[in-house]
């Protein structure tokens, strides 16, 4: 009984980390974008201009 209760929590335990690393991987790829955004990169491939 208790190794199955074991066995429970280092599953939920690793989904949860799993999900933590997902999201620091969007989080990563987000600030990525904005950093393209604000050095003009992506502005210019998107064919927005400033005036």
């Amino acid at each position: 009984m208790r190794a199955e209760a074991r066995n429970r929590k280092r599953e939920s335990t690793r989904k949860i980390n799993s999900l933590w690393l997902w999201l620091g991987v969007l989080i990563l790829i987000a600030i990525l974008l904005y950093w393209l955004f604000s050095i003009g990169i992506m502005e210019s491939l998107a064919g927005v201009f400033n005036g």
